[in-house]
């Protein structure tokens, strides 16, 4: 109405159809135009006459044909020795597979995600856990006032120390034992070297000798960890750590002592990380006793009784 002043839309385009069909071979190109109209959907007064549906569908084919006559012939197909595919073939190719062999399938596709899977967060595992590390807590420094550890524990220790099998550094407030992993543990390993022992049993004996609290701390070197049993170096100093602190306690340490243990990773190294020789000093797990003050003593020794 807006376009074309009048409310039988769409005659004229019937009207011009019949007129450009009496010449077909001059205006087939817009007869075709036309013909695609119909065929996406334009109905015009056929959508509105009784029987309007069949009278468009017998113009369209009148079309079809008329396009056919003018248009010299269909397409020719892509490939003229193509044949559909047999369905019933491949339904029986589809029941001849066993179901071992489905099985098997899933079974090789879901191992093969999975390794994908392990590999793809093993490689951030180390990244992360570094970060975590990196994230300090305040200490709190509760034996800042103790008078340093007498010379008894050196004096006790002196063989170890000689030999190599420990070190001892002293602090303001606390004793610092150190041993080398190199010689406790094997490489990427959490279980004891034999020769190590006797000396975990003679430290036992002379740490029952000491009051104090004592942490167990473990550390390793920054070269990545290929252990599935340890996904990071974190997890592999941590279970040394309870190594050390199971075997102390199987070799004869008071059960009743107040033993910590942690697992430091690479996050505090003696020296550099850059030749073999700085790396086996940051191997090490480091028996770390805080003495109890005069006070403190004299408390725990009035508990006792």
């Amino acid at each position: 109405m807006a376009f074309h002043n009048e409310t039988w839309g769409g005659e004229k385009f019937f009207q011009l159809l019949a007129r450009l069909s009496v010449n077909a071979h001059e205006h087939r190109d817009m007869i075709e135009l036309q013909y695609f109209c119909l065929m996406l959907g334009f109905q015009g007064r056929y959508r509105v006459v009784d029987n309007g549906g069949a009278q468009r569908e017998t113009l369209m084919r009148r079309l079809h044909k008329l396009l056919h006559e003018t248009g010299g012939g269909y397409a020719l197909p892509l490939s003229p020795e193509w044949r559909a595919a047999d369905r019933t073939s491949v339904r029986r190719v589809r029941r001849g597979l066993p179901l071992w062999a489905w099985l098997l399938f899933v079974s090789v596709s879901g191992s093969a995600s999975f390794a994908a899977f392990l590999l793809a967060t093993t490689a951030h595992a180390d990244r992360v856990y570094s970060a975590i590390d990196t994230l300090h807590l305040p200490e709190l420094n509760t034996h800042a006032s103790d008078a340093p550890p007498s010379n008894r524990l050196r004096q006790a220790l002196n063989a170890d120390l000689q030999s190599g099998l420990l070190a001892l550094r002293e602090e303001a407030d606390r004793s610092v034992i150190a041993m080398r992993g190199d010689g406790l543990f094997n490489s990427g390993s959490a279980s004891a070297n034999p020769a190590y022992l006797p000396v975990l049993a003679h430290l036992a004996g002379v740490l029952n000798r000491v009051d104090g609290d004592i942490v167990i701390t473990g550390h390793t070197d920054n070269q990545p960890i290929r252990d599935r049993r340890f996904e990071s170096n974190l997890a592999l100093s941590q279970a040394r750590a309870d190594a050390v602190r199971q075997w102390l306690l199987t070799a004869g340490l008071e059960a009743g002592r107040n033993v910590a243990v942690t697992g430091r990773g690479d996050e505090e190294p003696v020296a550099t990380n850059q030749t073999a020789d700085g790396r086996a000093q940051n191997r090490r797990v480091e028996i770390v006793l805080f003495p109890l003050s005069a006070d403190r003593q004299g408390i725990s020794q009035a508990t006792d009784k």
